[in-house]
């Protein structure tokens, strides 16, 4: 990054900064072990099942799913859909709130590939992974 730019952004942010860090606060509605994984996937496939994001997440139990989802849904980021059918069925989808998080995690999905580039850490697109 450019030293420049680095200490504008380091300006603004001491310029800026409230009595309570906003990062703090990102953190607690997002910073859960699970609710980035769900929001990626919703992202890259919004209007999933549960099941669906369940396999899709990976390695979830349902408890956390649940408790996730509802969490998520509470703060605004995850809206759940009913449909009125037999059996009934659900679907989670992002909420123009949850949508707008795509620029942020672009970035740290850029930052998390730099960085495990630098530390040597072989990675293999998902698409191409097999299951084992």
């Amino acid at each position: 990054m450019d030293p420049t730019v680095f200490d504008q952004k380091i300006a603004y942010f001491k310029q800026n900064m409230p009595p309570q860090c906003p990062i703090l606060y990102s953190l607690k509605v997002i910073g859960s072990k699970w609710k980035i994984p769900i929001l990626w996937h919703l992202m890259l496939e919004n209007g999933q099942h549960y099941n669906q994001l369940k396999r899709t997440v990976g390695n979830i139990t349902n408890t956390m799913l649940t408790k996730s989802l509802r969490e998520l849904e509470h703060d605004g980021l995850v809206r759940r859909h009913s449909f009125e059918a037999v059996p009934p069925a659900v679907t989670y989808h992002l909420t123009d709130l949850g949508k707008s998080l795509v620029l942020t995690m672009g970035e740290l999905f850029d930052w998390g590939k730099a960085l495990e580039a630098q530390h040597g850490v072989p990675t293999t697109p998902t698409s191409n992974r097999e299951d084992s």
